[in-house]
This record gives C-alpha cells, structure tokens and sequence, in this order.
C-alpha cells in the first residue's frame, strides 16, 4: 500500500508550470490528484479519450490566453511573518529554521485566554515548538482550529517530518471555563458511551486503510480479506501482521489515545495504522468516518481555519471558513492577515489545468472550488495566483449530464464562464481524467 500521509504543502516544488507540450494538441491527461470528496458525491468519471483533431485553434483562444505564471522563488527565512491574530480565540506565531537549502516555516497556535489550563497549554506548545524547529527531520509545522461550539474549540497541531510522515498534537478548550476539555468530557460532547467507543475507533481506521487502497473490498463482516492487498500482505510477512495486530488492539485504540472533536462534534482520533508497503505503522489523525485531517496539495480545507501554501512559495497562506459556507484566503503580511479572495465553496482544493498557450497546452497548478454539490451538475471556480498571491486568472467551467447516464461524455453540455465550450476543454481545465 502507498504511504497514506502526504508531504505537507511546505515542501511542494516551487516551479508551478509542468513542461510545456510541442502540439496544439492536449496530452492525455494523468492527474493523481483527486478530489476530497467523498466517492457518494462524485459520478463515475470515463477517460476523456481526447480527439484527435485540433480542439482549440489558436485564434479562438485568443481572449482566453492565461498569461504565464513564472516560477515562484521558494520563501527565505526573511520573508516570514512573525505572527498574527488568526481570530478571537487563538494567535499564530510563526517560527522558521533552515533545512539545508530550504527554509521551513512553523505556524504554532498560542492561546489568547488568560487562565491556568491555557497557560499550560502554551507552555507545551512552546516546548514542543522548541522540539521541531531543532529537529533536522522536522520540515515544518501547522495547525487546523475547528469551531465545536460557539464556546469550544479545538485545534490539531500537526509536525511534517521528511520521511512523510507525521506526527500530531491536539487540544479541545472551553473559553468559558478557562480549562481543556478531557477525553471523558469529549466523549460526553460528542454524544459517545465509553462502552462503544472501541467499536467506533476500528470503524474509522476500517474506512481508513479501505480509503487508502481505494478499495471496499479490504474487509468483509468477517473481519480481513485474505485475497485483498492488505491480506496478502499480511499473510506473507510477519512484519506486517504484527503492524496490522497493533492497529487494532487496546493498546492502540482507547479511551486515553489522542482525541477532538471536530466542527460537526463528530469524534477524530489521532492513531497508529498499518502500512504494508514500509511494513511498520505511520501516525494518522482521522475523523470518524475515516477520512484523514490534513492541509494536503489536494485537500486544502480542513476544519474552519487552516493554513495552506495556496502559490507554492512554501510559506503558508491563511484560510477561514464563512458561517455561510465560503472560504476566504488570506496572506501573512507581518502581524496582520490581508485577503486575498473569497470563494463560494468550502471543497476547496489544487487541481492541474492545461491551459492553451501559442507553444501548446501548458499544465498550471490552480485553485480548484467545487461550486455545486448536484453529482449530475458540477461546476468549478479555477483561479490561478502569482507569487504574490494576486489573481492572475479566474475561470468558472461547468459541466452538466445532459443525457442522465451519470458519466461524462461528448453528448453533455459544458461550459466556460457561461459560453458553450468543448468536451475537451471541460476535462483540460478541470484536471480530472
């Protein structure tokens, strides 16, 4: 199985254009990307087989040119801010330390509460900030704040490492109180009797390693599927089946693991789960549906306020959540946060548009907002940033299942801001094959 953790978005290329291609015709399209909705949201997408002849002719695309992005010079440790007020409850400060030729950066929550248990708290996360930044294997640091209650927050805390790896703390506070919550007390919130809380913690890492492999087919009611990937795996090394027995036992999943509730008061948990490809466990934060909490290149919203490098400078910029469901991006500019655009979408992710330019199509890293939850109807805001995070291109393509087969082909409609515009077209821009 591939290592299910991702390398946080601080470490991603810095040149944002792929090479271009020599013909006016588009390459086939291999995207690996996927989209962070769930597989119930997303109708069944057919390989475009793109057409042979000419899609776009150059004079037709004259208006629609997107100007080349140049590639972004990565951030120096003098480019940092050095903190912010991210909002009413928590400030950011914002550390950086040298890895070689890169600099990693390091955004670490402080609470803005004036109590003992918050006192605490930001002792341990100066300590551990102090950890990371002199740790070589630590190549950044950021965190996600979930809104639990318009009273309780909750704010993971998450170490990238080189390796891939990750590794995570968490906190659920009461501002009324002054106090972190404890686990029995998150259970309480989240509506959970301790007696079922063994059941739902192997339900979600089940979902989890079943979402890993693209695969439902992993485990039956019976238990491991013998003939699935993981099975095998299992089968034919005791390295494995020991990882895959610790991913499961009490040890592992209990009542005293890392816990927090997230925005809906549905219980995440921080665990240890098998990978059979390094034949070891890796640390994952999950939520209980089994879907992995991370600030990743293709899931860039994660809770109600996270940090995302959203023009690949590798310094993060900031992204809030809206009470009525948009999503407005932020820079860092010395002490105070600067918007940069608001989205009408909370599935915001990245996304590879080929776009046509007079040497070819050229592949453009964008920011991808899934503008409608209808399967049959989806519509994208694509928008492409400078290095200085001003909008350099703002597209909206849509397509809509015209024959009500659930799958995209030649016979449905598409469009590009509003004008009918080509099969092709609808899967260059959007990335998806």
């Amino acid at each position: 199985m591939k290592r299910l953790s991702s390398i946080t978005a601080l470490i991603i290329a810095s040149a944002v254009l792929l090479s271009a291609c020599g013909s006016h015709k588009p390459p086939h399209i291999e995207i690996t990307e996927t989209d962070h909705r769930s597989e119930e949201d997303v109708p069944g997408l057919t390989d475009p087989g793109l057409p042979d002849a000419t899609l776009i002719a150059p004079e037709e695309t004259t208006e629609a040119t997107v100007p080349a992005v140049e590639a972004v010079s990565p951030a120096t440790a003098d480019r940092y801010p050095t903190g912010f007020m991210a909002n009413e409850n928590i400030r950011t400060d914002v550390y950086t330390a040298q890895r070689g030729d890169m600099t990693a950066g390091f955004y670490m929550p402080k609470l803005r509460a004036d109590s003992e248990d918050a006192e605490i708290i930001n002792n341990e996360i100066s300590d551990l900030t102090n950890s990371l930044t002199g740790n070589e294997e630590c190549i950044g640091a950021d965190f996600i704040y979930f809104r639990n209650t318009d009273l309780i927050f909750s704010i993971l805390i998450t170490a990238h490492m080189s390796d891939g790896s990750c590794s995570y703390r968490c906190y659920t506070f009461d501002t009324t109180e002054g106090t972190r919550l404890t686990n029995e007390e998150i259970l309480e919130l989240a509506g959970i009797e301790e007696d079922d809380f063994y059941t739902l913690a192997v339900d979600a890492v089940i979902g989890f390693i079943s979402s890993g492999y693209g695969s439902t087919d992993i485990f039956s009611p019976e238990g491991l599927n013998a003939d699935s990937p993981l099975g095998q795996a299992v089968a034919a090394s005791d390295a494995v089946a020991e990882a895959y027995s610790r991913t499961f036992s009490s040890e592992n999943l209990n009542t005293n693991m890392s816990i927090f509730p997230d925005s809906d008061l549905g219980l995440c948990y921080i665990a240890d789960i098998v990978s059979a490809d390094d034949e070891t466990t890796f640390r994952h934060a999950i939520t209980h549906t089994g879907k992995e909490i991370a600030s990743t290149p293709t899931s860039l919203m994660a809770g109600d306020e996270c940090l995302a490098d959203i023009n690949f400078d590798n310094m993060c910029e900031y992204l809030k959540l809206t009470g009525d469901g948009y999503v407005t991006a932020y820079t860092i500019t010395g002490d105070t946060l600067t918007e940069i655009t608001t989205i009408p979408s909370a599935d915001l992710s990245y996304g590879t548009s080929y776009i046509y330019e007079q040497s070819g199509y050229i592949g453009t890293r964008v920011l991808r907002a899934g503008l409608m939850n209808d399967p049959s109807n989806l519509s994208y805001e694509l928008i492409i940033l400078s290095s200085e995070c001003e909008i350099i291109s703002d597209i909206t393509i849509s397509w809509s299942d015209s024959n009500g087969d659930g799958q995209i082909t030649e016979d449905d409609a598409f469009t590009r801001d509003g004008e009918i515009t080509s099969f092709a077209e609808w899967f260059d821009l959007t990335g998806i094959s």
